[in-house]
């Protein structure tokens, strides 16, 4: 059964150092861009945030890809 949010939240709390540094590192990566699709920044931050909710416990997460749009 996958983890539920509430779970989630509590191993982010319980891992707090981590939790804020996975964050500071997802936030350097250059999550909005203006530039034409495919970005890779987008992927980038798209994956290490689907990273960070695997850890946290969340299960089924995966990186959607629309073509031709962030």
């Amino acid at each position: 059964m996958p983890a539920k949010p509430e779970a989630a939240l509590a191993h982010a709390e319980e891992h707090l150092r981590e939790t804020l540094d996975a964050l500071a590192e997802i936030s350097r990566v250059g999550g909005i861009s203006a530039r034409p699709a495919p970005d890779p920044d987008m992927r980038r931050s798209a994956e290490q945030v689907a990273a960070w909710m695997k850890r946290a416990g969340l299960e089924e997460v995966e990186v959607l890809e629309l073509e031709g749009v962030h």
